[in-house]
């Protein structure tokens, strides 16, 4: 288990109101290691039945295989930690299936989602609830590392001495606001403080196809964005009428 070292406290965070009885949210995202399998997705799907044993309450990611689960009630049902309740999902996938899981934790999928990507391979990474450890976990990391901040936004940010996510989170809000527009920075800023209840809503697996184009340098020319985007619809289109398949956007 990585144990977060203390750090100062968070600042500028609202912090919910306590409620006597009720326990704080934990949420988990397990992401499933299936590159042994030529054809994964049959895989995921009865990953996720172990999955359901732990908790109902999950969503399925299958671009990644991976899945968030609030494991709230599930705590109290099991009387395990969130760290024993990964450490189980991870033993019943590889027993069952051959399959390693990386997994981390947090009171939020915010957190949870970033524990995971910080965790090595096949590890379990678990953020404690308190408003404390949730601050030590993020502000030393990199812009990059927050969901919703790509290379464009974090290279914007970079050039005003903003480079981690303690700076931004720091940061008087109309810098961020005059950079990246009031509802973009106001959003950057809740997470950059570990703010965000999004609740984990159970949904049906749907899979998902892409495509992606990297330009060689930055491309301004609209009629190349165009020329593009047709061409990787037709990529897709013709991998669906190959496969039998139909979609929706």
């Amino acid at each position: 288990m990585t144990t977060m070292p203390a750090h100062e406290p968070l600042r500028g965070a609202e912090r919910a109101p306590a409620h006597r009885g009720r326990r704080p949210r934990q949420v988990l995202q397990v992401r499933f290691h299936l590159d042994q399998f030529q054809d994964p997705d049959p895989v995921f799907e009865q990953l996720l039945l172990l999955v359901e044993d732990i908790t109902p309450v999950h969503q399925p990611y299958p671009q990644d295989h991976s899945v968030d689960l609030d494991i709230t009630g599930a705590l109290r049902l099991f009387d395990r930690s969130p760290h024993e309740l990964a450490q189980l999902l991870q033993l019943r996938a590889i027993a069952l299936f051959g399959v390693r899981a990386t997994v981390g934790g947090g009171p939020s999928p915010l957190i949870a989602a970033m524990a995971t990507a910080a965790a090595p391979f096949g590890h379990i990474t678990v953020i404690g609830d308190d408003g404390t450890s949730v601050a030590a976990f993020l502000r030393p990391r990199p812009l990059a590392a927050l969901p919703g901040i790509g290379p464009a936004t974090a290279k914007t940010l970079n050039r005003y001495g903003i480079t981690s996510i303690g700076q931004l989170a720091n940061t008087p809000a109309s810098p961020p606001i005059r950079l990246l527009g009031a509802h973009a920075a106001r959003e950057l800023h809740a997470r950059a403080h570990g703010l965000g209840d999004r609740p984990v809503r159970r949904t049906a697996l749907v899979r998902s196809t892409s495509t992606s184009h990297t330009f060689e340098a930055d491309e301004l020319d609209l009629v190349a964005h165009l020329r593009v985007l047709l061409a990787l619809a037709d990529e897709l289109g013709a991998r669906l009428r190959t496969t039998g398949e139909v979609c929706r956007g």
